[in-house]
């Protein structure tokens, strides 16, 4: 059974459209110019949402400006879209631990400005996570919270929401009767607020339920009406895909088997991938689509769709999916016994495998080219890669599988047992009827006993192949995804750890700017303090002052006195510590001379 797509519902707090508006860039120069107040603060976080899915770098630089802005303006609200914000970018790369921690943020400081519609919206977020994590009771927990905060604020939309995914968690815990029922809470509500997108997500998984409970002509019937909505009404292309993937699903796994179904769902995702630009799901329907004609025996139709499949896994650079194309061409060119042309195709997968480490592939890829090699002759060569396949097919086995072969393995046996029972019974038959043909009748037996030996060798190998076949084909189907997503997941953390070291030196810059400033400040009220040039003209009109601090404010100070009495006197103080201690205490010194001689008329210095 191929993977099915489960929709959740993600859903973010700050004010956004659907699009993003095509006079940004013109905006963005009248955003800057706001002052820095809550205002300020949500452009930025709009125009991070708005670069989401188009400019990474660019989104998280807004998203952080945005954050620390509202952190310098205390804005509790603005902190928690921001988190929010964080929160959902970390979920996109699957990164599920700091996306709660994130959404649990975001709820707290919510909650400190009683702001409940954004309350809600964090923990369905957490929700949802604790679902893709497989946490689900910790799922149904946060969903039910966000469900009785929405139905205090009566907002229909997101109660729906509510239900949906907590119709969804019941799915995957397998208890489909209060999954059916959580989903039907939310198809009327939908229906009232005419939220055709979310209608027809609902649609899509109560068909996902009647999937699992193996109901396929209503799984049909409710997936078709999902495709029909969005088709008449929402216009979301990508969930098109996904409900021709379903549909095609059905036809070609299950007991609604259906070919030319199967072919024309697979063709209509590949018009939609074209239409949108989704090269990933693209790939993945003109690879099943390759691997339905072959089922169907139309190898050069197969042929056409595996080597379209083998462009576009060039062009998206993934070794993963080209090695897995690789393999599925040679193979096709060997169904249509075009050995030589077969060969190159399988090298190149050989060599990607290894240098990706792709036992599976390492094996397919090297039993391939034995078979070809073999084909045309070359036993050298079929042999050496015979052997390579040999060694390296073991590492793939589980005990489960071995187990399964062995089991299977002793079925024969048996099998065999009682066929040659079977045997010796004719034999004694034979032996009564053909008394004088004794020695042709144990002729006849020995090369019955052969040849039954042999045919029952010849099927227990064809059997332990094809066995051995679909248990690898099904096993590397499940690395493949397994590796791309890792791939995937671990170029979005790269992208998201650059992105966390950026927010960390803007906010060092912040506050070091801050710590500066102050420092600064601290300089000029140093230097209003100390004794003014028309105090030491009195003293001496020929003099200089060379003063040099290390760190901006200064330990040592000077003081001047001019007395009534026409004396003058005269200070040069080292305070104890430098920087910003020893200033502390140069200004200290300062106001202790003015206390004791200009108010206290003390002149001596002792």
């Amino acid at each position: 059974m191929k993977k099915l797509t489960l929709f959740f519902l993600i859903l973010f707090t700050c004010k956004s459209i659907a699009q993003l508006p095509a006079k940004l860039d013109s905006l963005m120069p009248e955003y800057e110019k706001l002052k820095e107040d809550t205002l300020k603060v949500e452009k930025f976080l709009f125009v991070a949402t708005q670069l989401a899915t188009i400019d990474t770098t660019l989104s998280g630089k807004y998203g952080r400006r945005a954050y620390t802005l509202a952190l310098k303006i205390n804005d509790i609200k603005g902190i928690g879209n921001s988190y929010n914000y964080f929160g959902t970018r970390y979920y996109y790369v699957q990164d599920y631990n700091n996306a709660i921690n994130c959404f649990e943020k975001a709820a707290s400081y919510f909650s400190q400005c009683k702001y409940l519609k954004g309350s809600a919206s964090s923990l369905n977020n957490c929700g949802a996570i604790y679902t893709e994590k497989g946490e689900f009771d910790k799922a149904i927990e946060y969903q039910k919270k966000s469900l009785i905060i929405n139905q205090q604020l009566k907002n229909n939309d997101a109660i729906a929401g509510n239900y949906l995914n907590i119709g969804n968690v019941y799915n995957l815990k397998g208890d489909y009767k209060i999954a059916m029922s959580n989903l039907l809470k939310a198809e009327p509500i939908y229906q009232k607020v005419q939220n055709w997108e979310g209608l027809a997500t609902t649609y899509y998984n109560i068909a996902y339920v009647l999937y699992n409970m193996k109901q396929y002509d209503k799984a049909i019937e409710y997936c078709k009406k999902s495709l029909r909505i969005r088709e008449e009404k929402s216009f979301n292309k990508i969930g098109m895909a996904y409900s021709h993937v379903f549909l095609a699903s059905i036809y070609s796994d299950t007991v609604k088997f259906d070919l030319n179904k199967a072919k024309y769902h697979y063709k209509r995702v590949i018009e939609i991938c074209h239409e949108t630009g989704d090269r990933i799901t693209l790939l993945s329907a003109l690879i099943n689509t390759a691997k339905n004609y072959l089922n169907q025996n139309k190898l050069d139709s197969a042929l056409n769709y595996a080597k379209q499949s083998l462009t576009l896994s060039r062009e998206l650079g993934n070794q993963k999916f080209l090695t897995g194309t690789l393999f599925q061409l040679g193979d096709i060119l060997i169904q249509l016994k075009k050995y030589k042309e077969a060969i190159p195709y399988f090298q190149e997968g050989y060599t990607i495998s290894k240098e990706i480490e792709d036992l599976a592939f390492i094996c397919n890829n090297a039993k391939g080219l034995a078979t070809s090699y073999y084909s045309l002759g070359d036993y050298k060569n079929g042999y050496d890669n015979l052997f390579i396949y040999t060694k390296q097919k073991d590492e793939l086995y589980n005990k489960e599988n071995v187990q399964a072969i062995s089991d299977m393995e002793a079925k024969y046996q048996n099998e065999k047992k009682q066929l040659e029972i079977e045997g010796l019974n004719k034999d004694k038959q034979l032996q009564q009827l053909q008394l004088t043909s004794q020695q042709k009748e144990n002729e006849s037996k020995n090369k019955l006993l052969i040849f039954g030996a042999i045919s029952l060798l010849g099927i227990s190998v064809f059997a332990f192949f094809a066995y051995h076949n679909f248990q690898k084909t099904k096993k590397q189907n499940l690395i493949i995804e397994n590796q791309k997503q890792q791939v995937e997941l671990k170029n979005e953390e790269i992208v998201h750890q650059k992105e966390l070291v950026e927010e960390k030196a803007t906010e060092l810059a912040v506050k070091q700017k801050e710590i500066i400033d102050s420092i600064n400040y601290a300089k000029r009220i140093q230097q209003a303090v100390l004794t003014g040039e028309e105090v030491w003209n009195k003293i001496s009109p020929e003099h200089f002052i060379l003063f040099m601090p290390k760190d901006i404010v200064s330990g040592d100070f000077y003081w001047a006195y001019h007395t009534p009495n026409n004396r003058s006197i005269f200070v040069l103080a080292d305070c104890t510590g430098h920087g910003v201690p020893g200033g502390f205490m140069s200004m200290l010194g300062n106001s202790f001379l003015n206390e004791i001689i200009v108010e206290g008329k003390i002149f001596k210095a002792d």
